[in-house]
């Protein structure tokens, strides 16, 4: 089978663990309705990302290793977290307005969180030839603008296969759950739209037979100099001025005269 389908299978049973697991743990009607699967670098994931953002640290430990993460954002984090420790609508929803996550609202989403990532790890030992689990670590609050690319917070700068999925709580959408994978990790890697365009760009004149002739060399400017020089002399020799012919018959006449 096709790694990609393989992975994808697995990540359709992930959703469906997620969805029975978080609703019975919330005591409500909790859908995950599956969305895109895609490669993506980190500064296209950020780039994508609006507000405030809850993200918690995946490790991946096993026959396989890597580090991911899973992101949502602050609002439904709240949501989900307030009602799991029972606040009431009204606070809840007044709590979610200022966007205000408390301590005892973050512990319990990372109850939810510790959830998500044991469907994952479920769905994998269940489907996946290799051994590998999905230990859920720190979470953090962060903003998409302000995510330096090049550091390894809360990711490395690398590819990642995105699992976007559309939750749905008590008939309210919400936004998506995002988890990234690192694609190397499940033999997922490829080439970068941006490193396939600039190869190819470097190859066209190549496979098109064009190829662009070198600068000249210092030998080659010599040369033409060399090849200059005799036709610059015969033009400064014509232009010297020549000496006046001396008629010598004249001049013995000259001489004779004197002599007489």
């Amino acid at each position: 089978m096709d790694q990609r389908k393989r992975i994808d299978k697995i990540l359709e049973a992930a959703e469906a663990g997620i969805q029975n697991e978080v609703g019975t743990l919330l005591g409500v009607d909790f859908s995950v309705v599956g969305g895109s699967r895609e490669l993506v670098g980190k500064s296209e994931i950020f780039e994508r990302l609006s507000g405030k953002q809850i993200c918690a640290k995946l490790d991946i430990t096993g026959d396989v290793s890597g580090k991911g993460c899973l992101l949502v954002g602050i609002k439904d984090a709240i949501r989900l977290g307030g009602t799991l420790i029972m606040l009431p609508d009204l606070e809840l929803q007044e709590v979610i307005g200022r966007e205000e996550y408390r301590e005892e609202v973050e512990d319990s989403f990372g109850e939810i969180a510790n959830i998500i990532s044991g469907s994952i790890t479920k769905a994998f030992e269940e489907m996946y030839p290799k051994a590998c689990r999905f230990i859920r670590k720190e979470q953090e609050m962060l903003i998409p603008a302000k995510v330096d690319i090049e550091s390894a917070n809360p990711v490395e700068n690398q590819t990642f296969y995105c699992m976007a999925s559309s939750m749905l709580m008590d008939g309210k959408q919400m936004g998506d759950l995002l988890v990234l994978f690192p694609a190397l990790t499940f033999d997922l890697e490829q080439e970068t739209p941006v490193v396939a365009a600039a190869t190819a760009e470097a190859q066209a004149p190549a496979a098109a037979g064009e190829v662009e002739p070198p600068p000249n060399s210092p030998q080659d400017e010599q040369s033409d100099g060399a090849a200059a020089s005799p036709e610059t002399s015969s033009e400064e020799e014509g232009k010297k001025p020549q000496k006046p012919k001396i008629d010598a018959e004249k001049q013995k006449k000259k001489v004779e005269k004197y002599i007489i």
